[in-house]
């Protein structure tokens, strides 16, 4: 029966009794490791910069199209903070390039990465980032539930729904999951066969879409744990490419 009453103290009890109660299932907290935390700091600074020359550029854009005196005044003042902030952003990319160098693992997990199609350096990077190098997620399904892009059932009795996808979810690594996963059907491939076979059986775009960024993360758990490039396949000749 839910108590009627309410104070820290029994809340601190209440918390006890429950961290006692479901022991067995804890999950020590483990401090990041400092290459990582610098690592998180000088992208989350990029990602920062970036937004702030692309608010000035857009706004600049606009006055143009509406008002060429404050579009005057804006490029006066704004061209010359646009251009020191990419001075920055390049000083950014040099200090993160100095961290890889320092970190074999690091370094090696961006190569590996980097070799699936669809996969680019910052998605790489940012998947360092929330997996601390892939150390925090036993296998490709707890990752993709992190991810949001693994299904789950939808039913209730005798009704049943289609699967979805949790909002419960790094909204980061989802959205750079969907950006790889449009560039992978997109571009020569296995992913671009498998998209366009299973849109022409009659399946949703989404869905097979979202099955893609399922491969995705599949894809980079296989290179990580054999430890060797992407293995690609030439449809034309059927063959296997090494990346």
């Amino acid at each position: 029966m839910k108590s009627r009453i309410k104070s820290d103290k029994l809340d601190a009890i209440r918390i006890a009794e429950y961290a006692c109660r479901y022991s067995d299932k804890k999950v020590l907290y483990v401090e990041p490791k400092e290459e990582n935390l610098t690592l998180q700091a000088l992208l989350n600074t990029r990602e920062s910069l970036i937004d702030e020359v692309t608010r000035m550029n857009q706004r600049m854009n606009e006055s143009k199209r509406f008002d060429r005196a404050v579009y005057d005044i804006q490029k006066k003042f704004f061209s010359g903070v646009v251009k020191m902030i990419k001075k920055q952003l390049t000083t950014i990319e040099i200090e993160i390039d100095e961290l890889l160098n320092r970190n074999t693992e690091m370094n090696k997990t961006v190569e590996l990465l980097s070799s699936i199609p669809g996969i680019g350096r910052q998605t790489s990077l940012q998947f360092i980032v929330y997996t601390r190098n892939f150390t925090l997620f036993q296998n490709a399904k707890h990752l993709a539930c992190y991810a949001g892009v693994a299904p789950f059932p939808n039913e209730s009795g005798t009704l049943i729904k289609k699967a979805r996808v949790s909002q419960l979810a790094n909204k980061k690594l989802k959205k750079l999951l969907h950006l790889a996963a449009m560039a992978s059907v997109k571009a020569k491939g296995d992913l671009k066969e498998y998209f366009r076979r299973k849109v022409q059986e009659g399946k949703n775009k989404m869905l097979v879409l979202n099955n893609v960024r399922n491969k995705l993360v599949s894809r980079m758990f296989a290179v990580i744990k054999r430890q060797s490039k992407y293995v690609s396949i030439n449809f034309e000749t059927n063959t296997c490419l090494l990346t």
